[in-house]
């Protein structure tokens, strides 16, 4: 804004709408990109429509496919964009549908990878250590940081740009100041590498990257498209050798068989070559493309969904499909129930047109007096097949907040049950489409527009990325309320209505970005209508875990409690869940949640307003030895990491005891606990379902690797820089005292002198040296030492003056030997004069001296 200002003007600038197109990863998580949003909007970009969110394979896409056209492209042409930058890797495919104005539709799902060319630099550093020694390797980044530096920034910048196993024989990295050794390749301060060892660095990231788009060029194929071109963007796309293997790989298909009549099997079998583009500016691809984003708008007509997408609901109990001991009974609806179906609104891979949005059907019902804030859970899955029930692995995107109070009461439904129960009921729908990095939700109740609107917003919890397209724009306040949902396209016929039905519905609307991972469940009745026999004769009743069996009260079935995040974690578990359904991972509905009264529900409401967090009581379940024992034991690998991870722990507080005493006490006690715990846990077992989360080695390897990674180079540098400031200190600091310590003597000997001179008593040394202090040096008499004169200069053809110029230049010699014989005479004599003053000023009286 400053360079905007400072070109065109403060008055132009508040005259004009400025406009902020943010680009975010594909790969991403949701929490990543509104932390993101978050960032801009306290760095003072604005919000809501100030701020907008493109993905950089999209937003290079634009810039690419503008800069080739319109010579390379034709209508049907599929067009790879593969951004390689510095940490991600992310790949786009379009398909061209029109060319003046340009669209293009994805044709397949966006991918992504953690392969750029930062990668490239953490091999490059194990090259180096394998090389030179750890030892010698670690005293350079501590004690010589800049010869390090040096070397990486010659790779970066040069090595990892224009390396060409056809054009380098080999590259030669500086290392200033290291000694030459001929075993680890060090010669003059460079390490030489041969083009073998380049490549055994770019090899395993490149082959990566190729995989990547590999999987993308045959995910077209396999629906019938064809490719036509691989367009390389970003830092990492500027690579040469990146771009020579990507060649060679997608570009170097041989002919076909030559036959005279060839059949339609010989021309399917035939691979089309690829082409790669590396257009101009392509390092920048990705901000023009988000200028032009910003100015043109969006040129994609349809994106790929890269979940599965859907709602849990409510069903009556059917024997044929769903487990007896998830069923409950309503008392709302009068019959068996069971909750956490799913329905599936948009499949994974599935074309989604910005036109035609998808539509979550939902009705909820409402006792007189309750909160009208409710609450919608938006579902993600990642694997081929969606499940048909809610299970561990499920992803909450999001959880939709929608403030109803601004909706009419008109346009609410009064039912009653048939034992007298007054509620209302309200339909709506959300209707979702994908953008290139973020949700749009509208709310629409049914019937025809109002005049106000209601509220929609979203919490977000940081999960798993959902869509290489899902960004938050939007977040309002916490979510209160029960959640009553279930889809209206499921749903029978309703209980009676009462006076107060109203027999016809409007349509409000609204908008929103959303995007986010914050999963909060208030439950509360949920159902699809489907219309079961009444069970008359027998009360309503509920089993809880472990209770026996109570009598519900009907007229609190609408009241629901705010379960902690904490219970519900990542499968949805209750507290008061049947331990048949936690045994099979599988959610049951909260009975809690039907016995609680309005007063309970206020006094929830109320602390759920005055904290986020709920302690919960602890609780203890009882599993039987026989059980226990068929649990597996703790895997070797992960004891042993287990055990690294405390030793690392020890070390670190065993460092930072200043006094040995306590540093050896310190060692040996952490110690006796590390090997009491390696001994207990070597003959525990731990359940099988936690192995897979808490104990799997390669997840936890992984991240460890990550965070190693992410927190050596800062670690480093801090480090290094802590050291250099103790040393810049302690030299300073001597140096101060040796300057004031001269300061000193230098006062005491001037007022020592002075003395001396008032009493007559002065060294006649010193009269000599105030005397001829000054103008004793060789520059001070004009003395200057002779040039070396070439005598070859005076050289001639001429045979008379030969003779007189050769007796001339062997004089020269000669006053030139004579010169050099006697250099350093001039030096001698002072360096002996100044020894033989001090000798004379330190051990003879004036007398002594005057007489010498």
């Amino acid at each position: 804004m400053e360079t905007l200002t400072r070109r065109y003007g403060e008055t132009f600038l508040s005259m004009t709408k400025v406009q902020f197109v943010l680009t975010v990863p594909a790969v991403w998580s949701d929490s990543a990109k509104d932390a993101t949003l978050k960032a801009a909007e306290k760095a003072g970009m604005g919000s809501g429509k100030d701020l907008k969110l493109i993905s950089e394979p999209e937003a290079a896409a634009v810039y690419t496919l503008k800069a080739i056209q319109p010579n390379n492209l034709k209508i049907g042409d599929n067009f790879i964009v593969c951004d390689a930058g510095g940490g991600t890797v992310d790949l786009i495919a379009y398909k061209i549908t029109q060319l003046n104005p340009l669209r293009v539709e994805e044709s397949a799902v966006g991918t992504g990878g953690l392969c750029g060319s930062a990668f490239l630099n953490y091999r490059f550093e194990d090259h180096v250590k394998s090389r030179i020694g750890t030892e010698r390797y670690t005293m350079m980044r501590e004690k010589k940081a800049k010869t390090w530096n040096m070397g990486l920034k010659y790779f970066e910048e040069f090595v990892k740009r224009n390396f060409n196993e056809e054009e380098n024989a080999e590259v030669n990295v500086p290392f200033p100041g290291l000694p030459d050794d001929e075993e680890a390749g060090l010669d003059s301060g460079f390490l030489v590498m041969s083009t073998e060892q380049v490549k055994e660095i770019f090899d395993p990231v490149v082959q990566e990257v190729i995989s990547l788009v590999e999987g993308q060029v045959q995910t077209i194929r396999a629906k019938g498209g064809l490719v036509c071109g691989i367009v390389l963007v970003g830092g990492f796309g500027q690579s040469n050798y990146l771009y020579s293997r990507m060649k060679h790989h997608f570009n170097s298909a041989p002919p076909p068989p030559y036959t005279e009549r060839p059949t339609h099997a010989v021309a399917l079998s035939v691979v089309p070559s690829i082409e790669i583009f590396h257009p101009i500016h392509s390092w920048t691809a990705v901000v023009r493309g988000a200028v032009l984003r910003g100015l043109e708008g969006s040129m994609v007509v349809s994106r790929r969904s890269r979940w599965h997408y859907g709602t849990s609901y409510a069903t009556v109990f059917d024997e044929a499909k769903h487990p007896i001991e998830d069923r409950y009974w309503s008392p709302l609806w009068e019959r068996w129930m069971v909750s956490d179906r799913m329905q599936w609104h948009i499949a994974k891979g599935a074309q989604v047109s910005d036109s035609s949005p998808i539509s979550f059907h939902y009705t909820r019902n409402f006792r007189p007096g309750q909160s009208l804030v409710v609450e919608d859970d938006l579902i993600a899955c990642d694997a081929d097949v969606a499940p048909d029930s809610f299970r561990k692995g499920l992803i909450n995107v999001c959880t939709l907040t929608t403030d109803l109070n601004t909706v009419p009461k008109s346009l609410f439904t009064r039912l009653t049950t048939t034992k007298g129960v007054e509620f209302d009921n309200l339909d709506f729908t959300l209707d979702m489409r994908i953008e290139s990095a973020g949700l749009v939700f509208e709310l629409m109740v049914d019937g025809a527009p109002t005049h106000s609107a209601p509220d929609i917003s979203a919490k977000q919890r940081g999960r798993p990325p959902q869509s290489s397209n899902d960004k938050v724009t939007k977040r309002r306040g916490r979510p209160s309320g029960s959640r009553n949902l279930l889809p209206t396209s499921r749903r029978g016929p309703k209980p009676n209505a009462g006076k107060g039905a109203s027999s016809r519905k409007t349509k409000t609307t609204t908008q929103n970005q959303i995007s986010g991972a914050k999963r909060k469940r208030a439950a509360g009745e949920e159902h699809d209508g489907e219309r079961a026999a009444k069970k008359p004769g027998r009360p309503a009743r509920v089993s809880h875990a472990g209770t026996d069996e109570e009598e519900v009260d009907e007229l609190s079935f609408i009241q629901a409690e705010a379960i902690p995040t904490a219970v519900r974690g990542h499968n949805r578990g209750r507290m008061d869940q049947p331990s048949s359904a936690r045994k099979r991972g599988r959610p049951s509905r909260n009975r809690n949640d039907e016995l609680l009264d309005r007063d309970t529900d206020k006094a929830s409401a109320q602390q759920s307003k005055a904290q986020n967090y709920v302690q919960l009581a602890p609780r203890t379940r009882r599993i039987a030895r026989e059980v226990i024992e068929t649990w597996p034991h703790v895997s070797p690998q992960v004891l042993e990491y287990i055990l690294e991870t405390l030793r690392d722990a020890k070390k670190d507080i065993v460092n930072t005891q200043r006094d040995e005493q306590r540093a050896f006490a310190a060692d040996e006690t952490l110690g006796s606990i590390i090997r009491m715990l390696a001994r207990q846990l070597s003959g525990s077992r731990i359940p099988p379902q936690a192995k897979d989360v808490h104990f799997n080695i390669d997840k936890l390897t992984e991240r460890h690797a990550q965070l190693f990674r992410e927190l050596t180079t800062a670690r480093h540098s801090h480090q290094l820089l802590a050291e250099q400031v103790k040393v810049a200190q302690h030299l300073l600091k001597k140096d101060q005292e040796s300057l004031e310590q001269l300061r000193k003597n230098a006062r005491d000997w001037k007022t020592t002198w002075k003395q001396q001179e008032k009493q007559g008593r002065m060294h006649p040394l010193l009269k000599d040296l105030e005397r001829n202090s000054m103008g004793d040096r060789p520059q001070d008499i004009g003395w200057k030492q002779s040039k070396v004169v070439d005598v070859t200069m005076l050289d001639t053809p001429d045979s008379d003056l030969a003779p007189h110029l050769e007796q001339l230049g062997r004089s020269l010699e000669s006053m030139q030997g004579n010169h050099e014989q006697v250099d350093g005479i001039d030096v001698g004599m002072r360096n002996a004069q100044v020894a033989l003053d001090d000798v004379l000023f330190k051990h003879a009286s004036a007398e002594e001296y005057a007489t010498l």
